[in-house]
């Protein structure tokens, strides 16, 4: 669901939002219209969870720098403009090979 909007000769009769319609005092008719599913938004990745205070585990930031960059690399892939949020930088969402080279360098010296 994204919105409603008025009738249109030929809309199908399944989309009407018949609540709405009946409270409307002009007995015009509203339908439901459905976002595309295949719209992607901006997404920042906020990979903010960092070990280095635990030393006993301090060994695991190359496995998060890792599954970070393997998230980042998926939505870019899926048309995704993505930005990342870490504990002492943000970058804008953005997309193409060298915003991906930046956001995986910024990964590498986090």
């Amino acid at each position: 669901f994204d919105h409603l909007r008025e009738y249109q000769r030929g809309d199908p009769l399944r989309d009407v939002h018949w609540k709405t319609a009946a409270k409307r005092p002009d007995d015009e008719l509203v339908v439901t219209e459905y976002a595309d599913d295949e719209t992607v938004g901006a997404v920042t990745v906020a990979a903010e969870c960092r070990s280095r205070r635990f030393d006993e585990l301090a060994d695991r930031d190359d496995e998060w720098a890792a599954a970070t960059a393997s998230v980042v690399t998926v939505l870019l892939e899926r048309g995704a403009p993505v930005g990342l949020s870490l504990p002492d930088e943000t970058q804008q969402p953005g997309d193409g090979r060298e915003h991906h080279r930046e956001l995986l360098g910024l990964l590498a010296v986090a």
